[in-house]
């Protein structure tokens, strides 16, 4: 029988003390979605996390993968691109998509301990990072359509921080929600900004003028949704630096999220 214990290059990983970011995400009304739509999401969501695990192996602990359904969940370290990371996914279900309706998702966010052994991929572990994530998909169950909350174990973060950081992130839901409307062109050429394309290459690929990618990138507010994006990262990077976390790293107490 094969050990999925993941031993990295220096030592086993055992989540006793250190603090991880979980994410479980969860498509909204996926039962409406059927007939072929639905043979090529469930391909594009396993694609997707596939490709995630690939380009941000280095901030991946345990990979990203299917669960339970149309639910899927990894685990990060603190210092990830979480923002990043999560349009990666959202952007990659609804690639070459943008006649059909487009799939929103919903994201519970926990940040805490890992009390099991590090696996190589996120099942079979157990600690507070996991059960803050699964309270936080619970809470985005009760926003309409496509959501992210982030929920912290008490010992990792001040109370200011995690509402500070539910506010961006929705903030930036609400950004989302505006760019998939399908009268707006922005979410066709989001995926070559990510790339960093410039804007005459970008209408070159979509056959049309460079005045008009300007017009929508203009309109969707790219510059300070993806300076906010980078902030929200950034914001979440810095909370264990908190006088309360260091405070606390030394503890292995564990408060309950219900």
């Amino acid at each position: 029988m094969v050990n999925n214990t993941f031993v990295s290059g220096r030592r086993d990983e055992k989540m006793t003390s250190n603090r991880y970011l979980a994410v479980i995400g969860d498509l909204v009304d996926s039962k409406k979605i059927i007939g072929e739509q639905r043979k090529q999401v469930q391909s594009r969501l396993e694609e997707t996390l596939d490709s995630v695990n690939q380009l941000y192996r280095e901030f991946i602990v345990s990979d990203f993968l299917i669960t339970l359904g149309d639910e899927f969940q990894g685990l990060l370290r603190p210092n990830a691109p979480l923002y990043e990371i999560i349009s990666c996914v959202i952007e990659g279900i609804n690639a070459e998509s943008y006649k059909e309706k487009f799939v929103e998702v919903r994201f519970g966010i926990g940040l805490g301990r890992i009390l099991t052994d590090i696996k190589k991929v996120a099942l079979g572990m157990d600690g507070p990072a996991f059960h803050y994530a699964r309270k936080a998909l619970d809470i985005s169950h009760n926003r309409k359509g496509h959501a992210i909350i982030f929920k912290a174990e008490p010992s990792t973060i001040i109370e200011q921080d995690e509402t500070t950081i539910n506010t961006l992130l929705g903030l930036l839901a609400v950004s989302r929600k505006f760019w998939i409307h399908k009268a707006n062109r922005f979410n066709e050429i989001l995926p070559y900004l990510r790339e960093n394309k410039n804007q005459r290459d970008i209408a070159s690929l979509l056959n049309c003028t460079q005045p008009l990618v300007s017009k929508l990138v203009a309109s969707a507010y790219w510059s300070e949704i993806k300076e906010l994006e980078s902030t929200v990262d950034a914001l979440i990077k810095t909370c264990l630096d908190t006088p309360k976390a260091r405070g606390n790293r030394k503890k292995n107490s564990y408060a309950s999220p219900v």
